[in-house]
């Protein structure tokens, strides 16, 4: 099963996002674990049959490098309520969390296309004999806590909707995002007054009249955050 929704972590300035409807496919070079879209190396043995496989491994780990900067990775998550999520990518509560309907058509298309897929962790690395989908959906059970859900695109970046230089030189790969598949937008506890009332705005708009504005609060009795309603 699917979940209903899958949620987004995001930084002030991602309002971008809902001002735009787009949103960005991150290559995977570009990813903050440093073992993506990286195969493990086989270890040789004395038969031979080792150094022949590392080989194989090395033309495909140039093959994996190739794909790392022309693949887009939109990451999301089940959870929105993670504490270590609104700390380390919705800028320590500053920033804000969008929901997604698994049910809109775009989502469902991806789910059905198995674009977008559950994230497999593990302690073994993959290796070239688990070629070609499941390295980009497998990662190190010390990220388990995400619970993510990948959507990877692997079309040629002139079939995005736009391709735009960063400051830093990076190419952005964005995508349009309908605004039917957004189902609610969760403000962050240390969200800005200007960043709220700007989020509001974009909401109001006739497209967008159906997203549902929540906040994330403290629970009262334990380490734990609860999501509920923000009335506007």
């Amino acid at each position: 099963m699917w979940p209903e929704a899958l949620y987004k972590y995001v930084v002030p300035a991602r309002i971008d996002v809902l001002l735009s409807r787009k949103i960005r496919f991150t290559q995977g070079c570009f990813l903050n674990d440093p073992f993506e879209f990286r195969p493990g190396m086989p270890i040789a043995d004395a038969g031979g049959l080792g150094r022949f496989e590392a080989k194989r491994a090395l033309n495909g780990a140039a093959f994996f490098r190739e794909k790392a900067r022309l693949y887009g990775v939109l990451s999301l998550t089940e959870k929105s309520d993670s504490i270590p999520m609104w700390t380390h990518y919705a800028a320590a509560h500053t920033g804000f969390v969008i929901a997604f309907d698994t049910a809109s058509e775009a989502f469902r298309t991806a789910l059905e296309e198995k674009k977008l897929c559950q994230v497999q962790y593990q302690d073994k690395r993959p290796d070239l004999a688990r070629y070609p989908t499941t390295i980009f959906w497998t990662k190190s059970r010390d990220w388990e806590y995400e619970q993510e859900w990948r959507w990877l695109e692997s079309d040629d970046p002139s079939e995005y909707a736009d391709v735009v230089a960063a400051p830093n030189g990076e190419l952005l790969y964005l995508r349009s995002i309908p605004p039917q598949s957004i189902r609610a937008v969760i403000l962050g506890l240390r969200t800005t007054s200007a960043v709220s009332e700007s989020v509001q705005t974009l909401l109001a708009a006739p497209d967008c009249r159906h997203v549902e504005l929540q906040k994330v609060f403290l629970d009262e009795g334990h380490y734990k955050l609860r999501v509920g309603p923000l009335p506007r």
